[in-house]
């Protein structure tokens, strides 16, 4: 079954700026309370799902301890070898690849406490050094996000097929954002089908790995208190807002070629849409989750010139070295053409450097139609509407804004109150990280929460006219750690943004 690692001979896939990233972050690879938390502790996952395949694939016994004696592995985006030990440890015989020196070194003197035999190199897979070489598995793990050439990256799955290596316990990741717009978002889907199934491909967003994100689904379908109150009867507005407190971290070269549209809006923001404004599903499924998402996409009203404000924090052109209109903030109306959400406005908002991080869903529910305590001495204060608030992050939970009767003797007087379910106390367990989640979802073959090809494209369907709106403005310019621009798209619908505490 070895197969020969060659035709790699393209440019390279190397990105300047996320290999200066990870080699600023090298020395912590083996502090496994450090940066790379999350690698340690999904590590056991991966390892046992690496070794299952293997076993089943080449026919080996596990009970044998050289069952994977002689097979030879190449670990592409090595690191510090978090996956390169474990694995040589069970017999194979390891190369590991980086492009970083300092990663190379860690891994090679770690290893040499450790008494194990692998072979580092720094580089690229796609060098000329390794013409000729066989392997009989090759590893790509949390790989492709990181890498700046995407034909590079299509290559090596036709590369996969060719020589065998696609087989059909493989998966594919893609990270967020596929493509720059609708017409290179297809041709990537086009491409990678050629070579892998659907049922291969896991397009990932991390923000549907979120505890509360997930349950928002059973907020809704399984509590019937809001479902019934789900609709344009009842609510009065839906506002999403993704906010960072963090720049460019690194990524200038990146970021100021998408911007918060592309980065944000296309992938996060509308996820969080898709899942507040969808339909019940007949059945808890992959693939009628993603019908009922894809409907949601489809049913979006066209953007207009008046429904978006874009904003860039000061100092962002001195941090890119020039003039540019990228932005960095932006806030968006959008209407859901259906039944059940029509004239509900959704508002969306997501900005860099500004005075919180947090992402919040809040949903605010109608005023009651006769109110029966205005001359009671309530001072105003039974105007505060319903609302239900999610906290996607940091502290993940649920608030349900009510009104109650103030205490005490005097009249029917009342006053805000509210209900708070904390997941972290309520729970006391620990919460996986998001990618901790996806990624054994995908090992266990579970694509609920990862996004399907036509709702890739559905999202770019309304981003590229939004996108093309936006070039015709001018950025406006907001303090770090304010809230970004002034706009007035919630003030002309008689709304305003709730303030995140």
């Amino acid at each position: 079954m070895s197969k020969q690692f060659k035709d790699f001979s393209i440019t390279s896939s190397q990105d300047p700026d996320e290999v200066s990233n990870f080699t600023n972050l090298s020395n912590y690879w083996w502090d496994d309370k450090g940066p790379f938390r999350l690698l340690h502790e999904i590590n056991p996952v991966r390892i046992k799902y690496i070794i299952d395949s293997c076993s089943s694939h080449f026919n080996k016994d596990l009970a044998n301890d050289n069952a994977f004696k002689n097979l030879k592995l190449f670990d592409v985006g090595t690191g510090g070898g978090l996956i390169a030990e474990p694995l040589s440890r069970v017999g194979f015989k390891v190369t590991g690849i980086d492009p970083s020196d300092k990663n190379v070194t860690i891994a090679k003197n770690h290893s040499k406490i450790k008494k194990l035999d692998i072979n580092y190199i720094q580089g690229s897979p796609e060098d000329r050094k390794f013409d000729g070489l066989y392997f009989d598995v090759i590893l790509a793990l949390e790989v492709a996000e990181h890498v700046s050439n995407v034909e590079l990256f299509v290559k090596s799955c036709k590369i996969l097929k060719d020589q065998g290596l696609n087989v059909p316990q493989s998966r594919i990741i893609i990270e967020k954002p596929l493509g720059h717009d609708r017409n290179s978002a297809k041709k990537i889907n086009d491409e990678i089908s050629l070579y892998f199934s659907e049922s291969q491909i896991y397009r990932i967003d991390h923000y549907l790995g979120k505890e509360t994100v997930q349950n928002l689904m059973a907020l809704r379908f399984a509590n019937v208190i809001f479902e019934n109150q789900w609709n344009n009867r009842h609510i009065e507005n839906v506002q999403i807002t993704v906010a960072e407190t963090v720049g460019l971290e690194g990524r200038a070269s990146y970021y100021d070629n998408y911007g918060a549209i592309k980065d944000m809006v296309q992938n996060h923001l509308f996820q969080l849409l898709c899942l507040v404004a969808m339909e019940p599903p007949a059945n808890f499924n992959s693939e009628e989750v993603r019908d009922e998402k894809l409907r949601v996409l489809k049913a979006l009203g066209s953007p207009g010139k008046k429904d978006f404000v874009i904003g860039q924090y000061k100092d962002y052109e001195r941090e890119v070295g020039h003039s540019t209109n990228t932005e960095t903030y932006i806030a968006l109306k959008i209407l859901v053409n259906n039944w059940r959400w029509a004239e509900v406005p959704f508002y969306l908002r997501t900005g860099k450097k500004l005075s919180v991080r947090a992402s919040e869903i809040v949903v605010t529910f109608k005023d009651r139609i006769h109110d029966i305590f205005s001359k009671n001495g309530s001072k105003g204060d039974n105007t505060y509407p319903n609302r239900l608030i999610i906290r996607v992050q940091p502290d993940e939970g649920l608030r349900l804004q009510l009104r109650s009767k103030e205490p005490g003797p005097g009249g029917m007087r009342l006053f805000p109150s509210e209900l708070n379910l904390s997941f972290d106390k309520t729970f006391g367990a620990r919460l996986p990280d998001a990618y901790e989640r996806l990624l054994m979802d995908t090992a266990r073959g579970n694509q609920t929460l990862f996004m399907r090809a036509d709702e890739v494209l559905a999202a770019w369907d309304y981003i590229d006219p939004l996108v093309n709106f936006a070039k015709m403005e001018k950025v406006k310019i907001y303090d770090q750690g304010t809230m970004g621009p002034e706009d007035t798209i919630l003030k002309e619908c008689g709304h305003e943004w709730l303030e995140i505490k």
